[in-house]
């Protein structure tokens, strides 16, 4: 089973259990089973050592394999938190207004309306005098 984690990427986040445990026949279940028995019986271990050691192996071969998939869904993860800082970071500049210059602009546009009110109002100030002629 596969799951994708980024563009292009893809992980297995499964093992294959007969790779792991061995299969039905052959497991290591059954090598435990049959060290129990030896011990109880009072026969000798080492050949169940041996075989425990080669199930030791296979196991540390899946743990390997495991972490392998790991890291490369941490690696995708640390891409992907990347992109998503830069992209939002390229949003912010393309999208936020600079709250400072806008303040500014707002204060200019401000001083110009405020001063054409005034030069409009000298311009056309009418007095009782004017009225009547």
């Amino acid at each position: 089973m596969t799951r994708k984690v980024g563009q292009g990427t893809t992980v297995r986040v499964d093992v294959d259990g007969a790779a792991a445990f061995g299969t039905r026949e052959d497991n290591v279940f059954g090598m435990l089973a049959r060290a129990a028995e030896s011990v109880r019986s009072g026969e000798s271990l080492l050949p169940t050592i041996e075989e425990l050691d080669g199930w030791f192996s296979r196991l540390q071969a899946v743990q390997a394999e495991v972490g392998a998939q790991h890291a490369t869904t941490l690696r995708q993860e640390a891409v992907l938190m990347d992109d998503r800082v830069r992209l939002e970071t390229r949003r912010s500049d393309l999208e936020d207004a600079d709250l400072a210059s806008a303040a500014l602009d707002l204060q200019a546009q401000e001083v110009a309306y405020q001063a054409a009110l005034m030069s409009s109002a000298r311009v056309l100030q009418s007095s009782l005098m004017d009225y009547l002629r």
